[in-house]
């Protein structure tokens, strides 16, 4: 249980850390990404203005751009040469389509028809923005007196600083939730010792309780007997006496219950015949299900076993065979199946629905959980037999579920199978 609850409390914090990392650096990486882009925009958006002659933009940017995210900031001196090292190319056409211009002074390692061959593609797309390549950012600029001009900008150093940024930074957050998560398994045995506290004392509280319970309700029963000998039978002893023994079966229950949910009753674990158990669990319900005008049918593969605990399976089985029977309406079928699915034993118990009755499956293991109150204390029933059988059945790291459709109701519990 301590590993189990200091699992959770890891997983619950380097989950929500790792939500609030992913959030901040994919915002500060959108903003970086927004100003770089509408950085190279405006550069190019100056160049498309100035007919593709250089010109000092990095005042007019800082104003609209960096002093809004850093009002204080001066003008570097760098700043100025922001158009001048710019590698930036135009193609210009006249109306019928003819190339009129090609300017690479600003861009060495394009060539002529390099450039030729990129507006071409350019002007297929019918797109005016866009991004060719990958690396060119281009604009389509079209006046009455120039034609249509096609500038291209490398943007590439851009594209790289841009990718930086964004894997150190995704680095530098993966490194702190990888420091986080060694800082937070050690301090999660400190955070999970209350729970763990309260949780072993309430199952103190539980055993020593129901052992101290044990003598006055003998004592109330022994008296009762003493007084029906001498004042003979009536409702009232009747009464006492089927309370008392109610209140002894309870008892019994809870304490079955705190012991099936102590881990360490995994010392004993062992090969377990689970065919032989279930099968002497039927045939001891038989005679019950006859006297209840019930019909009782069960199909177990032999030679079956798992790693468990002998008598918790037992238990388990007949829990469930039990609740089964209990509450299957008069003339109904029971049914119960063992058999072996690939690598697994599954267990199977089925029973038809008293008519009007609504199981809640998502709170059937819970204790005390009842889903007809009279009819439940009609049949004896406390709410805890179902408890107790989720207990044996997660100290023996199987699965139980339940499903509940057309008036019936099914328990099905998978186990490892133990093979030789």
């Amino acid at each position: 249980m301590i590993k189990q609850l200091r699992r959770r409390f890891v997983v619950a914090i380097m989950a929500s850390a790792l939500a609030l990392i992913v959030v901040v650096l994919t915002a500060i990486n959108i903003v970086v990404i927004f100003i770089m882009d509408n950085s190279t925009t405006y550069t190019l958006e100056k160049i498309v203005e100035n007919d593709g002659v250089a010109i000092d933009v990095s005042s007019d940017y800082r104003a609209n751009v960096l002093d809004y995210f850093n009002p204080l900031s001066g003008v570097s001196p760098l700043a100025s040469e922001v158009s001048y090292t710019s590698r930036f190319f135009y193609v210009r056409f006249r109306e019928d389509g003819r190339v009129v211009t090609v300017n690479t002074d600003h861009a060495t390692a394009i060539t002529g028809e390099d450039a030729r061959a990129f507006a071409d593609e350019v002007i297929k797309t019918g797109e005016r923005k866009g991004y060719l390549r990958g690396t060119y950012k281009y604009i389509v600029d079209e006046s009455e007196y120039n034609g249509k001009t096609v500038y291209f900008m490398d943007v590439s150093e851009s594209l790289v600083s841009m990718f930086i940024m964004v894997t150190s930074s995704v680095s530098i957050g993966f490194i702190g939730w990888v420091l986080l998560l060694v800082a937070v398994i050690p301090a999660s045995k400190r955070a999970v010792r209350p729970i763990v506290e309260n949780t072993v004392r309430q199952k103190q509280f539980i055993t020593d309780a129901g052992h101290e319970l044990k003598t006055p309700l003998a004592i109330i029963s022994a008296n009762t007997e003493v007084l029906e000998m001498m004042y003979g039978e009536n409702e009232w002893f009747t009464s006492i006496r089927n309370q008392t023994n109610r209140l002894s079966d309870l008892i019994k229950n809870l304490l079955v219950l705190s012991k099936a949910e102590e881990k360490s009753q995994k010392d004993s674990f062992s090969e377990v015949a689970v065919s032989d158990i279930v099968s002497a669990t039927v045939a001891s319900f038989s005679a019950v299900a006859q006297r209840s005008n019930k019909r009782l049918y069960a199909e177990v593969q032999p030679t079956l076993s798992i790693w468990g605990n002998e008598k918790s399976i037992a238990e388990l089985a007949n829990i469930l065979l039990d609740n089964a029977v209990k509450y299957a309406p008069d003339g109904s079928k029971v049914e119960l199946n063992l058999y072996k699915k690939g690598r697994q034993v599954v267990l199977e118990t089925s029973n038809v629905l008293a008519e009007g009755v609504e199981v809640d499956t998502d709170r059937v293991f819970d204790r005390f959980y009842r889903s007809e109150k009279s009819r439940s204390r009609q049949t004896g029933g406390y709410g805890i037999g179902l408890s107790i059988a989720g207990a044996i059945v997660k100290a023996h790291k199987a699965n139980i579920s339940v499903e509940s459709e057309d008036n019936k109701i099914k328990f099905t519990v998978l186990f490892k199978l133990l093979e030789n």
